[in-house]
């Protein structure tokens, strides 16, 4: 696909030599000159640091790599594992303790859900003629 070659050489007892061949351009000064400039705006807007973010990732490693990255950042980063847990955490928060809550979409439509299931369930106590519509 990419135009390129993988080349396998191996000896029993001694081990194998892999050479992987990947056929690119070089980029030109343009190309540096972009990246440098991207850099510094990213080094110039400093005012993100100090900021809170709450982050919803049920996945120990993807947290954890998130989690640095934030932080490397000057984050401050408090993590839920779900939606759910996210939710009940901004309930016990003061309102605006966080600048910004990180979901993946897979929290947020389990979350959608289970506050449609109770929003069901809720009804049906509430009112029973909605137990036809299930």
């Amino acid at each position: 696909m990419m135009g390129g070659t993988i080349d396998v050489e191996s000896e029993l007892g001694k081990g194998s030599k892999f050479t992987v061949v990947l056929k690119h351009h070089l980029a030109d000064e343009k190309y540096y000159a972009q990246v440098n400039e991207d850099l510094s705006l990213l080094n110039a807007n400093k005012n993100i640091r100090g900021k809170h973010i709450l982050l919803a990732e049920d996945n120990d490693l993807n947290a954890e790599i998130t989690i640095t990255l934030l932080e490397d950042m000057g984050l401050i980063v408090e993590r839920v594992e779900d939606g759910i847990q996210c939710v009940a955490k901004m309930e016990q928060m003061p309102a605006k303790s966080y600048d910004l809550i990180l979901m993946d979409i897979q929290s947020l439509i389990w979350m959608v859900i289970r506050q449609h299931k109770l929003f069901v369930n809720c009804q049906i106590k509430t009112k029973p003629r909605f137990l036809s519509l299930l």
